[in-house]
């Protein structure tokens, strides 16, 4: 996780418009963003945003395998979902107009790492 005073004082935001990072402190439930592979990857070459690096690099290496039917060009649009209420927060990301999510998993306490 991104520490809570990450920013990218060049572009002007303090969040990531790809992947929605740093995330706000829990409060309670799911929250989700939509997004596009375009944007996160874009986001993980020129901003440095490890977050997108990260979900983009999985998201690749998943449709690269081709055993889903799912190809590159089959997929834009994203809907990523946050798990914020579970005891090891979860981040699922939907590919829209597939039949596909993929769940990413991470401790946020540094012991756990």
């Amino acid at each position: 996780m991104f520490p809570s005073s990450l920013s990218f004082p060049s572009f002007g935001v303090t969040r990531c418009r790809g992947c929605d990072h740093p995330r706000p402190r829990y409060n309670g439930g799911y929250t989700s963003v939509r997004s596009n592979l375009d944007n996160m990857l874009s986001n993980a070459k020129y901003i440095g945003c490890d977050i997108c690096a990260i979900l983009s690099d999985g998201i690749l290496a998943f449709l690269s395998d081709n055993s889903c039917g799912v190809t590159r060009d089959d997929v834009d649009e994203l809907r990523i979902d946050f798990n914020l209420a579970g005891s090891r927060r979860s981040v699922e990301v939907v590919l829209l107009n597939t039949s596909v999510t993929l769940s990413f998993f991470v401790s946020e306490r540094e012991s756990d790492r």
